[in-house]
């Protein structure tokens, strides 16, 4: 009798905690997928203004001094996020989605401790959406989906000397999904004005 009470407390623990047990991993930590979230938002919330005020600083250090503004993560997220095994990617190498991958890691991710795969969802106006579905190629349309704009991103883990200190790099897997971003966020920014 004491073995159901045990066993019947275990499975509901692991039904409660059971994501979050199995999900430790460097790719799922809090501070690397909010590094990651940033990084994509400072390169999509591109601004004309920051750029030229940063040149005038580099280049003028008596001008104006001017705040830089971090770029938001609101209504941004990152999913279906996991962990590549190279070993498992090389031996597909039929696979050109594989080598493709392989590709993209060794160009971009080379020394990395962790590499990790997910996918940035970002929320779109449906105004905005309304206006680019009309400009959409066939191929880009799939990567909206329920008002979100979904991008399939490579990420990086490096940790320097064991310790806490940690370095993120990502890429996005298709870099015109990452151009379709900048445009509609360019759009929703006029839309906001």
């Amino acid at each position: 009798m004491n073995y159901k009470i045990i066993f019947t407390m275990l499975c509901v623990g692991f039904g409660l905690q059971g994501c979050s047990l199995f999900n430790q991993s460097e790719c799922n930590n809090q501070q690397v997928t909010d590094r990651v979230k940033k990084l994509y938002s400072s390169q999509v919330n591109i601004s004309f203004g920051s750029k030229l005020n940063q040149l005038t600083q580099q280049f003028n250090p008596n001008a104006n001094k001017t705040t830089k503004t971090i770029p938001s993560i609101e209504g941004i997220t990152l999913t279906k996020i996991k962990r590549l095994n190279l070993e498992k990617l090389q031996a597909d190498k039929d696979n050109q989605d594989s080598q493709n991958l392989i590709d993209l890691i060794t160009d971009r991710f080379e020394g990395a401790q962790y590499i990790c795969q997910g996918v940035i969802q970002q929320e779109i106006s449906t105004n905005v959406l309304a206006d680019m579905t009309k400009e959409l190629l066939d191929k880009d349309s799939n990567v909206i989906e329920e008002n979100k704009l979904n991008i399939p991103v490579i990420y990086a883990l490096y940790q320097h000397n064991g310790n806490q200190q940690f370095e993120v790099q990502y890429t996005a897997q298709n870099p015109l999904h990452l151009m379709l971003a900048i445009m509609l966020q360019k759009k929703q920014a006029k839309m906001t004005k």
